[in-house]
């Protein structure tokens, strides 16, 4: 239901794109016979979600446009090779994109809608301000190492395969900091540490200059603290109940579902108790779908089978305008003509998502549980 564009899952196909380049860059001595496998990925990659369109456009297309015009003898020949370059790359997205559009129009009997297509990469879920004492100068040094470094060996040795590789990595890491940027936690920095890890050994591995081969280990060096360290903040809570303090696994687990347990008896309820019940009732009298609205904005996820309108995965739907919303519940009522239940806290009784519902559905039943309501929604 979350796939393909969530979690680790996003930087997926682009992550066995570079993969596959290096490989190809490594084992075959005329690279330009087998650009074929690089379209196919960037394509593939493309079709997966509009993140991982963007990560692997940020590699092949300037990879591509290295490789055509790495064999140039002169300026003029420069020049040819990246303008045929340039109409190759394009030639295959408007193939691609016909026929996307035809394959899709074909099943579903309407063209693809482009705002539907980016909806969640143009509504990201809870843009934070960055963190000016954060790991933002981790990166940006990271970003200022590597590019030295590339340079450096560019000048030295011209566009050759130990170039192109790091640049690729280089490519690959700085597009993915786009997950960074949408949301400006530190978290989400240290989501994108394998691909920095993979830079920084590209460098200590390679770098001439011995200046440049030290800061790249002392960044290795900093990644292995900041890993272990991160998120602290989440084990004082329940350590500081516990008297008596091991480091051993059942600990862990405890620490892990003690602090689970305190954030839903302290934050969430009583809602948590009141949704549970609303839960357990309306599937046992009813045997129809329920979507689980919780009072931080959570979702409960629907299983695939019993899908009933458009708000049903963990995702951030209830970030969308309010226009969108009802274009997209509208769509899927038409489509699903399914019913369900909706639960949701009392004091959203009168906010913008019940209103989108009612604009599509009928209710045709509501039940009062305390904290939350449970209304039984038909399409109208």
């Amino acid at each position: 239901m979350s796939t393909p564009s969530a979690g680790g899952l996003r930087f997926v196909p682009a992550l066995a794109l570079v993969a596959l380049l290096i490989r190809i860059d490594h084992l075959l001595q005329n690279v330009n016979h087998y650009v074929y496998f690089g379209h196919l990925g960037w394509s593939l990659a493309a079709l997966w979600s509009p993140e991982s369109g963007f990560y692997a456009t940020c590699v092949w297309w300037p990879y591509f446009l290295l490789l055509r015009t790495s064999k140039s003898n002169n300026h003029r020949d420069f020049l040819v090779n990246l303008y045929k370059a340039l109409a190759a790359l394009l030639l295959v997205a408007f193939v691609l994109v016909a026929l996307f559009a035809t394959a899709f129009w074909l099943v579903y009997r309407t063209p693809p809608s482009g705002s539907a297509f980016f909806a969640y990469a143009l509504n990201p879920p809870g843009q934070l301000s960055i963190d000016a004492n954060g790991a933002i100068w981790f990166f940006i040094a990271f970003v200022i190492l590597a590019s030295l470094h590339n340079w450096q060996m560019f000048r030295q040795a011209g566009n050759t395969m130990l170039f192109r590789r790091g640049l690729i990595l280089l490519l690959f890491t700085y597009s993915t900091f786009s997950y960074f940027v949408g949301r400006s936690h530190d978290n989400n920095i240290l989501n994108i540490v394998p691909f920095m890890l993979l830079v920084l050994l590209h460098i200590f591995s390679t770098a001439v200059d011995r200046s440049l081969r030290m800061i790249a280990a002392t960044l290795l060096a900093a990644l292995l603290g900041w890993s272990s360290s991160f998120g602290w903040d989440a084990w004082f809570l329940p350590s500081g109940k516990l008297n008596d303090i091991e480091f051993n696994s059942s600990w862990i687990s405890a620490v892990i579902f003690d602090a689970k347990a305190h954030q839903l008896r302290t934050v969430h309820a009583p809602f948590s108790d009141d949704a549970a019940r609303a839960l357990s009732e309306t599937q046992r009298d009813t045997q129809e779908a329920v979507t689980v609205v919780s009072s931080w904005n959570g979702l409960a996820s629907t299983n695939a089978e019993a899908v009933w309108s458009a708000f049903h995965g963990p995702a951030n739907i209830v970030l969308f305008p309010s226009a969108m919303r009802r274009r997209f519940l509208s769509h899927t009522a038409g489509t699903l003509k399914r019913s369900g239940w909706l639960i949701f806290p009392q004091s959203e009784l009168r906010g913008a998502l019940i209103a989108d519902f009612d604009s599509v559905y009928s209710r045709k039943e509501v039940r009062d549980f305390g904290t939350v309501l449970a209304i039984r929604y038909a399409p109208k």
